[in-house]
């Protein structure tokens, strides 16, 4: 069944757009800054309403790689014995855990600030 109205994701891009071409270059100099901030925050929320299931998807499925034998699929469970095992030293000569939290940082980094990510990546 079509959805008839936007979606909240539809409507908090089309308010990011007119704050920054509308709003924002009819703002007095010193309220700018704060109506910069207001953008990037909902350009934020904007991008984690994108990624957010995506992101979810794949922390699992790398979970499951580490815990192949685990027989529960609950994500909760799972972080919390990748945090123990990683306290506890268990893998701390595995190339496997360090690349899949480097991935994940990535990822996450891709939805909070996907700048940084290029600028960091481009070095």
């Amino acid at each position: 069944m079509e959805q008839d109205s936007p979606t909240a994701k539809d409507l908090l891009e089309t308010a990011i757009s007119l704050l920054r071409n509308q709003v924002l270059p009819n703002t007095p100099a010193a309220q700018k800054l704060n109506l910069l901030m207001i953008s990037n925050a909902m350009a934020i929320a904007a991008r984690e309403f994108r990624g957010s299931i995506e992101l979810e998807v794949a922390a699992m499925s790398d979970l499951k790689r580490l815990y192949p034998n685990k027989m529960r699929d609950d994500f909760a469970e799972l972080s919390a014995n990748l945090s123990t095992d990683i306290r506890f030293g268990k893998f701390d000569d595995s190339d496997s855990v360090y690349s899949v939290l480097l991935d994940n940082t990535r990822r996450r980094l891709k939805i909070s600030n996907p700048r940084h990510l290029r600028s960091s990546e481009s070095k």
